[in-house]
């Protein structure tokens, strides 16, 4: 059998082993002709010729000779290409019928020379090698070849594994195992910082998507229709707060102009207040908002949300109103889901006494009211009589007195006390110019009815003071002293309460818009709830917080008809 010159052979190794240890052939065969040699070492001399970047090709005799006629011509062919021997050493290898001692055999007839490497695979050397493989020295001695032991540290292994193999591959390569163990050593670890870097952008590509998800869920597409108001206003700003009542708190999240007439927002897909605010040629405010309750969703059809404002004729004949869209919301303390029939608009603030004094001298002067009807119209013509007669300290004296009584009787009735005269034609005291002026209800209900509109129904006043979210004040679920005129009984020593102007607190409005709604001066209602026919809410100043509710409905009864602290504000007549 002739072999071919060194350059010219097909394999690398002929792997010699017995059929009953094919998985463990397998195994190693294909880690063989898998393995990479580190960039440093390819191109350098060993052994066996130049390192190589790949093993090369390992003969596995019964895969590829299993066509072969004759098995023993076949394997000779194969071992005549092959440069080395490997021999998987294995209790099965060295029983009776096995090839492996034969392929020895044949390999050194056309080898003498050259390399062979025996491998461990399993049982106890010297009984694992064949008998080719051991030579007896002249003592009579038995030595066993110098071997690879793949065999698993637990086995009595001295390597393990892996490290045999390296082991083996540095002999078939012909390169020093120390150097090969160390290379492949420094590339294991350069492999793990580069799995860990992969595995960490991975990871953050994860995060990015899991992100670029949930950004994609807890966001909502809100499509406004603006060209009314584009068209009616000089300038437009669109505002955006993320609201959490339970907290007290408004994030805004959005502050842009607009000169669009459609526009296309990405909103947070939560409790959620757009607001619309325009400058318009009357100098009137106009508030367009719009409450939001979203959830987070992945659907399309659910995460688009169309917003459209009134007309623009609309938007310029209720100056001083607040646009209420057809929404869903939370009523009552029980949390009762209402839906608006019908838009409509309410003022966003009540009439000061200031405002309403013209007014109110007009409504007398066409016979729509009498002057007895009127708070406002009393208290002045009787403040007019006392300059005249230069009796004004009686004013003093009277709300004085008037304050006194009045506290005497909060602290003993849920009915609602005078705000200063003792008795109806003593001298009356009107609020500051710019409080919210006092009104009979028939007198609300004349004031609303000359504007072309009327009283606001508990239903409609609570949606627009409340919002859709059931909070409990127009601002939040928690009693914030610094959002409402609400003190309470005074202190010991305290001077007693009073009205303050309606925009004292105007920064802090309702979801829609409205300022000046609890605490302060109530306002009256139509009662579309009980069977109260005087009724109004936002309760008073003189009220105690937990009563200054954005749903509480507070009857007024015969015995304080004449209260001082209650005023209106009106609706467009078509809301109802």
């Amino acid at each position: 059998m002739s072999c071919p010159p060194e350059a010219q052979f097909k394999y690398r190794a002929f792997l010699s082993y017995r059929t009953a240890d094919a998985r463990q052939a397998q195994w190693l065969h294909r880690k063989l002709e898998e393995y990479v040699v580190p960039r440093a070492l390819v191109g350098t001399p060993g052994a066996h010729g130049v390192v190589p970047r790949r093993m090369g090709r390992i003969f596995r005799d019964r895969d590829e000779a299993r066509s072969a006629e004759r098995i023993e011509s076949a394997i000779t062919a194969e071992l005549s290409q092959s440069q080395q021997l490997i021999v998987l050493c294995t209790p099965n290898a060295v029983a009776p019928g096995s090839w492996v001692p034969r392929e020895i055999a044949l390999f050194r007839e056309c080898r003498p020379g050259g390399a062979i490497h025996a491998v461990i695979g399993s049982g106890d050397p010297p009984a694992c090698f064949p008998p080719a493989l051991l030579t007896t020295t002249d003592d009579g001695r038995t030595e066993a070849p110098l071997a690879v032991d793949l065999r698993p540290l637990k086995d009595g292994g001295p390597d393990g594994e892996q490290r045999g193999l390296i082991r083996l591959i540095a002999g078939l390569l012909g390169v020093g195992f120390d150097d090969l163990w160390q290379r492949e050593q420094r590339r294991k670890r350069i492999r793990r910082i580069i799995t860990a870097l992969e595995a960490a952008a991975i990871a953050v590509a994860v995060a990015a998507v899991i992100g670029l998800a949930n950004s994609y869920r807890t966001r909502a597409f809100a499509h406004l229709s603006l060209g009314p108001v584009v068209g009616a206003a000089a300038t437009v700003r669109i505002t955006g707060t993320v609201e959490t009542p339970n907290e007290n708190r408004s994030d805004p999240f959005l502050d842009e102009a607009v000169s669009a007439r459609e526009s296309t927002l990405w909103i947070p897909a939560s409790d959620v207040i757009l607001r619309v605010a325009g400058t318009y040629p009357d100098g009137a405010e106009r508030a367009l908002s719009w409450h939001l309750r979203l959830m987070p969703e992945f659907r399309l059809d659910a995460k688009l949300i169309r917003l459209a404002t009134p007309a623009a004729r609309d938007i310029l004949d209720h100056p001083g109103m607040a646009y209420i869209p057809v929404v869903t919301w939370i009523h009552g303390q029980e949390y009762e889901p209402r839906r608006n029939p019908r838009p409509f608009w309410i003022d966003i603030r009540p009439p000061t006494v200031r405002e309403y004094l013209p007014v109110v001298e007009r409504l007398l002067e066409h016979g729509l009211l009498r002057k007895e009807n009127s708070f406002v119209l009393t208290a002045h013509q009787q403040s007019r009589a006392i300059d005249a007669t230069g009796l004004g300290q009686l004013r003093s004296l009277n709300k004085n007195l008037g304050d006194i009584f009045g506290v005497i009787a909060q602290g003993t009735t849920t009915d609602v006390s005078a705000p200063g005269d003792i008795v109806a034609g003593a001298a009356a005291t009107l609020p500051c110019d710019t409080c919210p002026a006092p009104m009979t209800l028939h007198e609300a209900e004349v004031y609303c009815s000359s504007r072309g509109m009327r009283l606001p129904s508990a239903l409609e006043w609570e949606l627009a003071v409340r919002g859709v979210d059931g909070r409990v004040y127009p601002w939040g679920d928690r009693f914030d002293a610094k959002r409402a005129n609400v003190p309470g009984l005074p202190a010991k020593g305290d001077p007693p309460p009073s009205l303050k102007p309606v925009d004292a607190y105007r920064e802090y409005p309702s979801p829609f818009g409205l300022y000046d709604t609890v605490g302060n001066a109530g306002d009256w209602v139509v009662n579309d709830v009980s069977t109260y026919e005087r009724v109004y809410m936002g309760a008073t100043y003189r009220f105690n917080p937990e009563d200054a509710t954005a749903f509480r409905m507070l009857p007024v009864t015969d015995s304080d008809y004449l209260v001082r602290e209650i005023t209106a504000r009106c609706v467009t007549p078509d809301a109802r």
